[in-house]
């Protein structure tokens, strides 16, 4: 995506995975499997938030290659939590937030969040 001068607009994804919660590794082969065969549609750097400390090696290993940066983290304020640590540190113009539980259904689902967010400004969509 380009911003009105034609420069690239740096834009952020947080996937929320609970270190140890009881239906995290279902959750991310889902994620994981739909985001990789349903593509944004745009340039991204996708980042995991693991909340409730550090996960174990075999949920941290099925992100690899898939993610630009990992969050281990408490669970304090949960996934909220997460989201507010890393936008007060993540220099994105975007920053789009999903829960554990997201999946996707369709190529190209990034493109109409920033399409909204260009036309009507910041906000939660």
């Amino acid at each position: 995506m380009l911003d009105a001068f034609g420069s690239p607009v740096k834009i952020g994804i947080v996937y929320t995975c609970v270190s140890k919660g009881r239906y995290s590794d279902e959750f991310a082969e889902r994620f994981i499997g739909s985001y990789k065969k349903f593509p944004p549609g745009t340039a991204h750097e996708l980042l995991i938030g693991f909340n409730g400390g550090p996960p174990p090696a075999k949920l941290r290993t099925m992100f690899e290659g898939v993610v630009h940066g990992h969050h281990v983290r408490s669970n304090l304020g949960w996934d909220l939590g997460l989201f507010q640590e890393v936008s007060a540190r993540w220099d994105v113009a975007l920053m789009v937030c999903f829960g554990e539980s997201v999946y996707f259904h369709r190529s190209g689902w990034l493109v109409p969040m920033y399409e909204a967010v260009k036309q009507y400004g910041a906000g939660m969509y």
